[in-house]
């Protein structure tokens, strides 16, 4: 029992001595350089779902300091490096996919173990080595526009600075220092900005053209260029009813459009198409039904294939000045009250079939009351006429 006392306190003493000198060791390690010698970036292009191997690379690690990086413990590394595809979004990687191909070759020499002064670095150089096997995933052409390295901290040290943890490459054609390589996705273009730029606050009086100025952005969730020039990007602008270019009512306005789209879009990139106009003019009729100012985006040639998918090319806004995409507020005429109709006069066709109808009822009552004094004044003599010969019987005067 006192054996076992010993060694829990030894292990909790061990513990708290790792802590403290892992806590003491302030270091900033850093991927610096990555370069991908083979294939060349011109040389190759990342096919989907498809292996293709990297058979020649570089890597950097660099230690900012402030504190020294000492060698790690026998059979230990201070570190390790992974390969991913991700999306970057404001400078950071989002939603990682992990090479798992990936060799730092690196199992024998455990360059990783050493231990890196201040300001000074480990390179990890890996010529005539298959060092990665990249399956790009299709279902991430939309996003995935870099091949990234990144650190993977030990518990040997504290590192605080997550910022520099990682390095990427984009998937486009370049020079080999700069970029990965391009892949196979094809280019997707869809609007993802528009902003009325003029006038500030429209008001869009029915059967009023009213011209308004916007600035619109088109992005490429693709992996390859989108060709500019109204020849190729084109845009259609109508008001509707609903958010869709199917609505039940829908009035196309594209004939005022003044566009000039000649920029052309990078491979996971965005531009900018600025001072745009068009004429926005209601109908009186059905005005309150058009609620959207709506834009679709669409290829100026038939023949282009540069536009992967189409269910992603229109972006309406609400005619509404209070919620976020609001473009401003329509001023439709104002319906009459309805005003209470005077009672009208009676027919005279009617009035005249009354009044003959109450002389037709009124004869046949009194024909009808002629026939009954007729008839009692004819039994009244007949009974008469029977009891003056005093032959009448009391069932005869029970008959009369």
């Amino acid at each position: 029992m006192n054996l076992l006392k010993i060694n829990f306190i030894m292990n909790i003493f061990a513990a708290l001595t790792l802590l403290s000198v892992t806590m003491a060791i302030d270091t900033d390690l850093a991927l610096q350089i990555y370069t991908i010698f083979n294939p060349m970036p011109f040389a190759v292009v990342f096919e989907l779902d498809t292996d293709v191997a990297i058979n020649s690379m570089s890597i950097t690690v660099t230690n900012n300091g402030p504190d020294d990086l000492p060698a790690a413990g026998a059979g230990n590394v201070n570190y390790e490096v992974k390969m991913y595809i991700a999306a970057v979004e404001n400078g950071y990687m989002v939603d990682p996919v992990e090479v798992t191909g990936f060799n730092l070759n690196d199992d024998v020499a455990l360059r990783r173990a050493n231990g890196i002064a201040s300001d000074a670095n480990q390179l990890y150089q890996m010529p005539n080595v298959a060092t990665a096997v990249v399956n790009y995933p299709s279902e991430k052409c939309s996003t995935h526009s870099h091949l990234c390295v990144a650190l993977e901290h030990g518990s040997t040290y504290v590192d605080n600075n997550a910022d520099n943890d990682y390095f990427c490459l984009e998937f486009i054609d370049g020079m080999f220092s700069e970029v990965a390589g391009p892949t196979a996705c094809a280019s997707d273009v869809l609007i993802s900005e528009i902003n009325i730029t003029n006038p500030a606050s429209p008001v869009y009086t029915y059967d009023e053209p009213t011209t308004i100025t916007f600035d619109m952005q088109l992005h490429n969730a693709g992996g390859a260029v989108v060709p500019g020039g109204n020849d190729n990007l084109g845009l259609q602008v109508f008001i509707s009813s609903d958010n869709s270019s199917s609505s039940e009512f829908l009035l196309d306005i594209t004939f005022s459009l003044n566009i000039n789209l000649s920029a052309s879009i990078e491979p996971w990139g965005d531009t900018i198409y600025r001072g745009l106009s068009v004429n926005v003019s209601i109908p009186a009729e059905n005005c309150d039904v058009y609620t959207y100012l709506c834009v679709l985006f669409v290829q100026g040639s038939e023949t282009a294939t540069f536009d992967d998918e189409t269910g992603n090319n229109l972006m309406c806004l609400t005619f509404d000045e209070v919620s976020e995409n609001g473009i401003g507020v329509i001023e439709c005429p104002v319906e009459p009250q309805n005003e209470q109709s005077p009672e009208k006069p009676f027919d005279p066709w009617i009035i005249g079939g009354i009044i003959t109808a109450g002389i037709v009822s009124a004869f046949l009552i009194l024909v009808c009351s002629l026939c009954l004094a007729s008839a009692l004044l004819k039994k009244n003599k007949v009974r008469d006429e029977k009891e003056a010969k005093g032959k009448v019987t009391i069932a005869e005067l029970e008959d009369i």
